[in-house]
């Protein structure tokens, strides 16, 4: 197998097996439909408008509770400011929030969302701020355990043969902490026999402390030749991901990042095209960098099929500086 490279970006090298897995938050299938009940029905809520008016911005962080795709979510608030409206408002939007593609087995789904009114652009934004949750998910997985033993598994004997390495994704639920989960495996065509092998051992996998509550997860386990490394080289730049786009996808770019408190770092695992990449911010957050943040996510690069394999599931930060496109 011989190395690959692409633009200085990544690399794949074949030394001689080790390999790894790192459970990565994933959204609760809900959140891929979360939206108002009526289609004409503002996204977001209305900015009271004697604040409006006045210049003043406020923040208000709600937990919200769906027991049902088609009943409003119970609301309790977790922060507000001094001037009521702000909170009216948003109790006001949130009476009309559906969630019409959860199945009845994955609720309750619990939600932590931020919406905050800027002043500096009179505009309000969203941002799903669900720490508590991924936190207690993470509780829960410290229990996670192979039925025969193992914790993790070996690479198969034709992979070894055929030097496969690279990395696999698995997308499980618990309902059970006695039974198997529900899984699907995902992994580039190149990497069959890892993927095999997952959808073999993965079905062993159980959750002895699950609680009742539906458990959804990712888990990538990678496979990787001993003194072998494959993925992002360190250093990836803003301006790479921009000269591997598609003219097409970057005519989707928002055009600038002044208004998104710019300078800031983004985390990214690279998941296309079988899923949307995994993006989120490193260190303060704002809601405001939402629209680049989703351009990351469904970003797929310009990349030979080879070089594409190497970096499927590997993550990377960068910087994304203060820009302004005409």
């Amino acid at each position: 197998m011989r190395a690959l490279t692409w633009v200085g970006m990544f690399w794949a090298s074949l030394v001689g097996v080790a390999h790894g897995q790192e459970h990565i938050d994933r959204p609760h299938p809900a959140m891929a439909c979360i939206g108002m009940g009526e289609p004409s029905a503002s996204d977001l809520p209305d900015y009271p408008f004697a604040p409006f008016k006045s210049g003043i911005e406020g923040k208000v962080r709600v937990q919200l509770t769906f027991t049902a795709p088609d009943q409003a979510p119970t609301l309790k608030v977790l922060l507000a400011p001094d001037d009521a409206e702000f909170e009216v408002s948003v109790r006001q939007h949130a009476k009309g929030l559906r969630v019409p593609c959860a199945k009845v087995e994955d609720l309750p789904f619990v939600l932590v969302r931020d919406y905050e009114f800027k002043k500096d652009s009179r505009k309000v934004f969203a941002l799903d701020e669900d720490a508590e949750r991924i936190k207690a998910r993470r509780e829960t997985l410290s229990c996670l355990r192979h039925a025969t033993g193992p914790t993790r598994p070996e690479l198969p004997s034709e992979a070894r043969r055929k030097e496969v390495q690279g990395t696999v994704l698995v997308s499980y639920r618990f309902n059970s902490a006695t039974e198997a989960p529900s899984f699907t495996v995902t992994a580039p065509r190149d990497l069959a026999p890892l993927r095999r092998a997952i959808e073999e051992w993965f079905g062993g996998m159980r959750l002895p402390c699950y609680d009742g509550i539906p458990v959804h997860g990712t888990v990538l386990y990678r496979f990787t030749f001993e003194g072998d490394a494959y993925g992002f080289k360190p250093g990836i730049a803003f301006k790479d991901f921009l000269a591997l786009s598609s003219k097409s996808r970057l005519a989707t770019l928002p055009r600038s990042s002044v208004d998104m408190a710019c300078p800031f770092d983004v985390r990214l695992t690279y998941l296309m095209p079988h899923l949307p990449n995994r993006v989120h911010q490193v260190g303060n957050t704002d809601p405001r960098r939402k629209p680049l943040l989703d351009w990351f996510s469904a970003l797929q690069l310009d990349l030979p099929k080879e070089t594409s394999s190497s970096i499927f599931g590997d993550s990377t930060t960068f910087e994304v500086p203060c820009y302004s496109f005409k």
